[in-house]
């Protein structure tokens, strides 16, 4: 099972949060699928879109002998149904939300719909690519938290990584638009993170990876879970980082072990 809203959506739900996933379903063995694995994982997937148009969105990751994507394809085609005028009709869901998560396999007017109608809730947004990024350059000041890696941080920020004071300069554009906190990741390296008043870099050991498919999002259902209990910026880095570790661990999108005592069990090993 994978989709990045919908891993995202997991990690939050197996870390006792109450989660409602807005999304799109064929009507495949695929979607019968997902829709268990949901339930099962205490998502609430009562206001999704099913569609008899499309197909369930399908993505396939080549990964090299080090676990990590050498290459990726995939049909996404049923999120176009995901239209403003759909989301509109979810309006008493996001209005009740403490915080509202979006991915950019969205449509771009869809994600400026839901930025602009619902400004004043924390919107966090993952960007999933540099190219799918794009769609938001114009509208980034409307959302309270970005994830950017470090290519898709240049993008959007025009600045040319070479050293880590431009770092500095991408938090100080972010913040200038209007974004509450930022956090950049960069692989090995760790993740620099900073709000209007403070920055840092949260750095781990290195861990043998089985898999890198959906450490990002479980990174993003970190940073969510970090805001939504109050945590500050260095505690919602490490947080988020050791959910990511668990991933890493794991063959599947999601490590289906995950919880709040195996997120307290990697800090204790890894002492952070």
């Amino acid at each position: 099972s994978g989709g990045v809203g919908r891993n995202i959506a997991e990690n939050l739900a197996r870390i006792d949060c109450k989660v409602e996933l807005i999304s799109a379903f064929g009507n495949d063995v695929y979607a019968q699928g997902l829709k268990s694995q949901c339930l099962e994982t205490g998502i609430n997937i009562d206001h999704c879109l099913n569609s008899s148009v499309h197909s369930t969105a399908i993505y396939m990751s080549i990964n090299n002998q080090d676990g990590n994507m050498a290459l990726a394809i995939s049909d996404t085609a049923i999120f176009d149904e995901i239209s403003p005028k759909f989301i509109a009709s979810k309006h008493s869901v996001l209005e009740d939300a403490n915080c509202i998560v979006v991915d950019t396999n969205l449509t771009k007017d869809t994600l400026d719909y839901i930025s602009k109608n619902f400004s004043h809730k924390p919107i966090f947004i993952d960007l999933v690519s540099t190219s799918k990024a794009k769609k938001v350059i114009s509208i980034l000041e409307r959302f309270h938290t970005i994830k950017p890696n470090l290519i898709e941080a240049e993008h959007l920020s025009q600045i040319k990584y070479q050293s880590d004071e431009d770092l500095k300069l991408m938090l100080k554009i972010f913040i200038n638009k209007g974004i509450k906190q930022v956090f950049i990741s960069q692989g090995e390296a760790g993740c620099f993170y900073g709000n209007a008043n403070e920055f840092g870099t949260f750095s781990t050991k290195k861990m043998e990876i089985i898999n890198s498919s959906g450490a990002g999002d479980a990174f993003m259902a970190g940073l969510v879970f970090g805001h939504l209990n109050s945590f500050n910026l260095k505690e919602t880095a490490t947080f988020a980082s050791c959910i990511s570790l668990a991933t890493l661990q794991s063959t599947e999108a999601v490590n289906p072990k995950l919880n709040l005592d195996l997120v307290k069990q990697i800090r204790q090993e890894l002492s952070l």
